[in-house]
């Protein structure tokens, strides 16, 4: 990485982030962890000032996967009841429910305040345990700098009452 950031200041960025980025690809396929590689890419991008990638990250090795390393994550657990916004200020986690009621066919939302959320920001979220699955529709919507919100719809015919844990991850993105 050293000499890549020297041979940076005599070449162009680009080309000299190219150059670094051949060299991840040589230590991916060495057996080295696929995130530290790319990580050490996206610091020498970033270092290499003006340097663009045009491609999108894929994972170099067919068992390796793309995501957020431990401790990037997060829970908390809702108060009151479902409607209760919560605060998680992490780029994935868990929202433990409040168990109160929620009527057949009903759609509750609530606020999820989180700082490292864009308004340009896309937000995953599915129904993670507890409860029945296939009971209840998650959708999050209406990204906010700060934060975002998650609906919850009870698909069945009946109140259910199920302090359902709902996963998320925020996914950064740009409209530009």
């Amino acid at each position: 990485m050293k000499n890549a950031l020297i041979a940076s200041q005599t070449t162009p960025p680009a080309q000299a982030a190219w150059q670094d980025l051949d060299a991840v690809y040589a230590t991916v396929a060495q057996g080295a962890k696929a995130d530290s590689a790319l990580q050490n890419a996206a610091a020498f991008a970033t270092a290499a000032q003006g340097a663009k990638a045009d491609t999108a990250i894929q994972s170099l090795v067919g068992t390796a996967a793309i995501g957020y390393s431990a401790g990037a994550g997060g829970a908390v657990t809702q108060a009151t009841n479902k409607s209760t916004g919560v605060t998680l200020n992490k780029l994935c986690g868990t929202i433990t429910m409040n168990g109160a009621a929620l009527a057949a066919a009903a759609i509750v939302t609530f606020t999820v305040t989180n700082s490292t959320v864009a308004a340009t920001d896309v937000i995953h979220a599915q129904h993670d345990t507890v409860g029945a699955i296939g009971g209840y529709t998650i959708m999050p919507n209406t990204s906010a700098a700060g934060s975002f919100k998650i609906s919850v719809r009870n698909n069945t015919a009946g109140s259910l009452s199920e302090a359902i844990v709902i996963r998320f991850a925020v996914i950064k993105a740009a409209v530009t």
